[in-house]
């Protein structure tokens, strides 16, 4: 068994060669195989593809250079962004089949996914990319796409205000390389997400929040309340002259979309997911604002933060029953009429689904104090 979440999950080794997993991240692509409990490559990518033979050259690299297995011998799950339209996802399956020729394949959404990597198979994930952020209803391993809500600011906008901000305080960088990289880094070491930003505004007046970074040169640079307006974008997209909600709204909205009777079931298992989920007090901050939202009588239950939907990816493929999931390739007429669904997976991926959690794997918590199971 592996441990994911806080939990240990034993699970069914399925009887296939084993699968290549990869996520293709919108700034990292993470690869490795069935079973590991972390990828074993990551690399920068660009998970929404603009060039597709750019897209082919890389992942047969990945099989040529890195899996050093002929790809017509593994079975690969390929990891989705939510409401990915059905001509990309036609291109995805030829370049697989036609173009590297894999097996099978299993395309699954990344939230799903990471909604798998914590134990859960309802839920709703707020995925805060690195470009654009998703809140995805998940019912018994269905996502909910008519839910779906999108915010279009990701890491990649909390970067690029963070470096706004230092600028205007007199920060100065010998080129933009410099400058990304070392902003890159203030982000993610020193910044976070405030409880109250108005009122810990008001305190760095005296300096509380303040800390250094050592530029590259040897020069110190303060970084003050920079640390938590940065990513406040995120719950007030009015800060960067956006006219729409952020992320606890989000949330609420999408749950509120789905039926009244799951409302409750989701809100109690809301997961964080993608590097900017990572910033610390986010889950917190995002408890507390959606709550305060939500329909009365309904409350955000505690908010785990699971960054990357490639450990789920590891989870699914290695239990038994994905052997009955993978779109087996026979002809491109067939590809077309089974493989390629607008909306949602086939129907007994959501069968699957519902028997996860009570057939599939079994889920208990850790005595930390032994290392042994409950």
């Amino acid at each position: 068994g592996i441990e994911v979440g806080g939990l240990r999950i034993e699970r069914e080794m399925a009887h296939l060669p084993t699968a290549i997993v990869i996520d293709n991240g919108t700034d990292q692509m993470r690869v490795g195989t069935s079973g590991s409990t972390e990828p074993s490559l990551i690399c920068k990518n660009r998970g929404r593809v603009v060039s597709w033979a750019d897209m082919e050259a890389i992942w047969s690299y990945v099989f040529n250079r890195h899996v050093k297995t002929p790809s017509c011998e593994s079975p690969v799950l390929l990891t989705e962004f939510p409401l990915t339209t059905q001509s990309d996802r036609e291109k995805t399956c030829r370049m697989m089949f036609e173009g590297l020729g894999v097996p099978a394949l299993y395309m699954a959404p990344q939230s799903l996914l990471a909604l798998l990597s914590s134990g859960r198979v309802t839920g709703c994930v707020v995925d805060c990319g690195y470009d654009v952020t998703h809140t995805v209803p998940v019912f018994e391993g269905h996502c909910l796409p008519h839910a779906v809500r999108q915010l279009g600011l990701g890491g990649q906008d909390v970067t690029a205000h963070l470096a706004l901000l230092l600028k205007e305080s007199g920060a100065q960088f010998s080129s933009a390389t410099q400058e990304h990289d070392t902003v890159t880094i203030i982000k993610e070491q020193m910044c976070y997400v405030s409880t109250d930003p108005s009122s810990e505004t008001a305190t760095t007046i005296i300096g509380s929040t303040d800390a250094d970074y050592q530029l590259p040169d040897g020069q110190m640079l303060r970084v003050g309340s920079e640390r938590f307006r940065a990513p406040e974008i995120l719950f007030s997209p009015q800060t960067v002259r956006m006219v729409t909600q952020g992320i606890p709204s989000l949330l609420v909205s999408s749950v509120l979309e789905s039926d009244a009777d799951l409302w409750q079931l989701l809100l109690d298992n809301a997961v964080l997911a993608g590097g900017s989920s990572l910033l610390p007090g986010m889950g917190h901050r995002l408890r507390e604002e959606a709550s305060a939202l939500a329909p009365p009588g309904c409350r955000v239950g505690q908010v785990p933060v699971m960054d990357t939907a490639w450990l789920g990816g590891s989870l699914l493929s290695s239990l038994s029953i994905f052997g009955d999931i993978l779109l087996q390739w026979k002809s491109q007429s067939e590809l077309m009429r089974t493989a390629l669904y607008p909306t949602s997976p086939p129907h007994h991926v959501h069968k699957y689904f519902s028997r996860l959690s009570r057939e599939c794997i079994v889920i208990r918590p850790l005595d930390r104090s032994t290392g042994n199971h409950c």
